[in-house]
């Protein structure tokens, strides 16, 4: 089959984190169809050089690049009312501007079936027509609102009286637009079971849940891993500080984590190791972090399976409520004991507390959990072991393929009323 990729920017196979899953989608696609992808550019940053760079590694595999430039809106106070108000979605969804530049480039590819990955894809790829459409999201727009209204507000004095008011409703009216967009699509792909009971709750019965593919590491930790000599306890956090999911845990790190590892880790070496880049984090948050001394803000590091291999326990203090944590599956692809918030979870059905993951729902409880790895090693090396087979049944690219495989086939024996066998 000749399959058309809609991409927000060029993904490029080396970034690491969230890019892990895209990657190993394409990994396998590459393998099994022929690609064309359509990546649209200048959102953010752009980088001509960079940009060539990635074209010519994917040429390079069989993969035509077309991009499009990015079509930035300005929406004013009145049209945010009018989206409000459910009469004007692009006010709400401003990558929908961008909708009517992909549509010929995507049209002309004549592909089988056009493939969306992510939920800015889907906006890009809305207007497309006479083609079967796959979106393939973590989580929608909405999800970011309501985290930042209820994780990440500006400070008290720098926000209107109505502040909470109007962040849910625009949540709301994001969330009710962004239903209508993808109500076009033939299939969407969820990486969390409880979006997809969310998405059938509100008619959007075409929705469906997909794995999170991570790829297999070079190396897993060894059993029984064995600290290195004169190396103090070391939880590794890892992740952009700046992202929104990620920023969510600041408050709950710096008030009651850390206060906790000091009494729970008195008198023992201990080392909070904080891997990915914090440039852009408030120093309201940043300061409590540099200033303890037990804290280690390593900045960006790659590859990180050193990290991984390392530490005594890959620890994810992140309340929101959100999809599948990707760095958990990472780390039971290493086979690290992971310290979690219990909010984790619900994007990822497997975890079982005290069977291959350790959960907590307070700052105290998660200092405490991450104090029984370090006087129980051997519950490390269980918890690792129990970790890695989760990945093994459920995450391994291989079987996250085969989901999506037979997703493309359900695809488009919907858009051509056929059944599943038709598909070759």
């Amino acid at each position: 089959m000749h399959l058309c990729l809609v991409t927000v920017a060029i993904p490029d196979p080396f970034t690491g984190g969230g890019g892990n899953w895209m990657s190993c989608y394409l990994d396998r696609l590459v393998g099994a169809h022929r690609l064309t992808m359509v990546a649209v550019v200048g959102k953010h940053a752009f980088d001509p050089e960079r940009v060539a760079r990635l074209q010519a590694q994917w040429a390079e595999r069989g993969v035509e690049v077309k991009t499009v430039g990015y079509d930035a809106q300005t929406v004013s106070r009145g049209q945010r009312v009018r989206g409000m108000l459910g009469w004007d979605d692009a006010a709400l969804l401003p990558d929908l501007a961008t909708a009517a530049r992909v549509k010929p480039v995507v049209e002309a590819v004549g592909a089988d079936i056009v493939v969306a990955q992510s939920c800015v894809a889907a906006c890009y790829a809305s207007s497309v027509s006479g083609v079967p459409k796959l979106a393939i999201q973590a989580e929608g727009y909405h999800v970011n609102l309501v985290t930042q209204h209820r994780f990440n507000p500006p400070p008290v004095g720098e926000r209107p009286p109505s502040y909470g008011l109007k962040q849910r409703r625009l949540a709301s009216a994001t969330d009710a637009a962004e239903r209508r967009m993808l109500a076009g699509y033939d299939r969407l792909a969820y990486m969390g079971q409880h979006y997809v009971a969310r998405a059938h709750r509100h008619g959007l019965q075409q929705a469906v849940f997909v794995s999170t593919p991570v790829p297999e590491p070079a190396a897993r930790r060894p059993v029984p891993f064995v600290r290195e000599p004169g190396r103090p306890f070391t939880a590794l956090l890892i992740g952009h500080l700046h992202s929104t999911s990620n920023r969510t845990q600041l408050p709950l790190l710096i008030d009651g984590v850390l206060p906790a590892m000091d009494r729970h880790f008195a008198g023992v070496d201990w080392c909070m190791r904080i891997v990915g880049r914090h440039d852009s984090v408030e120093d309201r948050y940043l300061a409590p972090l540099r200033d303890h001394p037990n804290v280690d803000l390593a900045g960006p590091v790659f590859p990180p399976d050193g990290e991984f291999l390392g530490c005594d326990a890959l620890f994810v203090p992140v309340p929101a409520e959100t999809g599948s944590r990707v760095r958990i599956v990472q780390g039971f692809a290493f086979g690290c004991p992971v310290v979690a918030h219990t909010a984790n979870a619900l994007g990822i059905a497997e975890l079982a507390h005290g069977g291959n993951v350790l959960l907590s729902g307070t700052g105290d409880g998660l200092a405490s959990q991450l104090r029984r790895l370090n006087d129980d090693p051997a519950l490390g090396d269980r918890l690792g072991t129990a970790g890695r087979a989760v990945y093994d049944a459920c995450y391994r690219p291989g079987y996250a393929a085969d989901l999506l495989e037979h997703l493309l086939a359900e695809t488009w024996a919907a858009y051509h009323s056929r059944p599943v066998s038709g598909w070759a």
